[in-house]
């Protein structure tokens, strides 16, 4: 009867018992993750350069939006003091 690379699995993992199986499964667990953490690394990467890209993109928006109503806020200031429609000297009479 010729010996089958199954019946020799079988085997070893019989002499191995429940505590060599676990260990052996956990080995081949770690090997994999090992394996598959450059990929998991390179993904992580690219989605924070992204999340970098795009953050800086917003923050030149809201640069440009403060900018703005910074520009609108001291326009609006220069042109206050030259109302003078409601302006009164101290007894109530207009200048």
């Amino acid at each position: 009867m010729p010996h089958k690379p199954m019946d020799d699995l079988v085997r070893a993992m019989s002499e191995l018992g429940i505590i060599g199986i676990l260990a052996v499964l956990v080995t081949l667990i770690l090997t994999v993750f090992w394996l598959l953490l450059p990929f998991l690394v390179c993904a992580v990467q690219r989605s924070i350069s992204n999340c970098r890209r795009e953050l800086r993109v917003l923050n030149r928006t809201l640069e440009q939006m403060l900018s703005k109503i910074e520009v609108a806020s001291k326009a609006s200031t220069d042109v206050s003091h030259l109302d003078t429609t409601h302006s009164t000297t101290a007894n109530g009479q207009v200048p």
